[in-house]
């Protein structure tokens, strides 16, 4: 019982705002009813979940309405879920709401909106659309965006005749996919729709006259073996060009084939060199990978200060297996002063993306 009550705390602490997380449900409803948007969403919540209150869904629906009229974007993308998957399966007004939390930079809210423009709910289908609003959920590391995404651009994966032609348009404009949008799975294999315009013969005279993104591109079909022959060796040469100009995906890339690649020696001292200059320029793939060495002991002597340092940027960045990482160790209290609240709400962070392990750690904690 002690447990139980521990957890539910645990909940509230983490997944109300700051402001508000102390309070009780007679403090949040007073506020709520103040018009205080972040309450009302609060109120939703606890309405939603029956914490500290009876679960209501028709009383969630009117407090996350009221947040949601305001602008407050979690609340409008929770509305829509709620007219999605509960109140009637109302698609239209979940799509209303969906596209307002959406257009603020929700990425669940750009996900579900990119779904159902694929699955046409709501609206016709729409495949350009669809790969819009996942692309941008995918850039925020939403899990099952990159997934799906990446199943787009496979060829074939598209059913609307416009794809590849908008997919040529943006590889003619130097648009490629980020290849954070594909680390879930942790292979190459999506690359070829990512150049299927462009031909091997093409992208090696760009990369040969000294086009920094040529060059990266070069190392990849050598590194996926499409339109050449697999050619480790060649592909670490091209990538160390791009790299060696700063190019932040190629040194991540670079990296990531010394500590993997079957076919050349690991070397986790130059994989940590170049996931760590990726890393300071932002790139939230290479980030979590530094972190991942640091908390391992790879290329440098274990240090889970370190690990914890980068784990927490990428998490930051919405990377959902940074944010995993992060809740294990305040869960286990590996490099951090162990807290249970902060272990939750980096879990609800990873979960909320769709990362498995995430969720099987939540429903373990949350037990009563």
């Amino acid at each position: 019982m002690l447990r139980f009550i521990r957890i539910c705390t645990i909940l509230i602490v983490v997944c109300f705002a700051v402001t508000v997380q102390a309070q009780s449900f007679d403090a949040v409803k007073s506020a709520a009813k103040k018009g205080v948007a972040e309450a009302q969403y609060d109120l939703g919540w606890m309405y939603y979940y029956g914490v500290g209150v009876a679960k209501d869904y028709k009383e969630a629906v009117k407090w996350y309405r009221l947040a949601a009229k305001q602008g407050h974007a979690r609340a409008q993308y929770n509305l829509g879920q709620m007219y999605y998957e509960i109140k009637g399966v109302d698609n239209k007004e979940a799509l209303k709401w969906f596209h307002r939390a959406a257009k603020q930079g929700n990425m669940n809210a750009q996900y579900s909106l990119g779904s159902m423009y694929f699955y046409g709910r709501g609206v016709a289908e729409n495949d350009k659309e669809a790969i819009k609003w996942f692309r941008m959920a995918a850039e925020k590391g939403h899990a099952a965006a990159k997934h799906d995404l990446g199943m787009l651009y496979v060829p074939g994966g598209g059913r609307n005749p416009e794809v590849p032609t908008w997919y040529r348009l943006m590889a003619e404009q130097g648009d490629p996919v980020e290849q954070e949008m594909l680390e879930d799975m942790q292979t190459w294999t999506s690359f070829t729709a990512k150049f299927q315009a462009q031909s091997f013969d093409a992208v090696k005279r760009a990369a040969e006259e000294g086009n920094t993104e040529a060059q990266f591109n070069l190392g990849a079909m050598y590194a996926e073996g499409r339109g050449v022959a697999n050619n480790a060796e060649e592909a670490v040469k091209w990538f160390r060009k791009a790299a060696e100009k700063g190019y932040a995906k190629a040194q991540c890339n670079l990296g990531y084939m010394y500590i993997t690649d079957q076919d050349m020696a690991k070397n986790d001292t130059e994989a940590l060199k170049w996931y760590r200059k990726a890393a300071k320029q932002g790139t939230a793939e290479a980030q979590h990978k530094l972190g991942r060495m640091y908390y391992k002991g790879q290329g440098a002597g274990q240090d889970y200060t370190e690990a914890i340092k980068w784990f927490r940027r990428a998490a930051e960045k919405g990377h959902a297996n940074a944010q995993n990482n992060l809740g294990v160790a305040y869960a286990k209290g590996f490099g951090v002063a162990q807290n249970d609240a902060e272990a939750v709400k980096w879990f609800l962070m990873a979960a909320e993306q769709g990362h498995e392990n995430a969720r099987n750690t939540l429903r373990e904690l949350l037990a009563p």
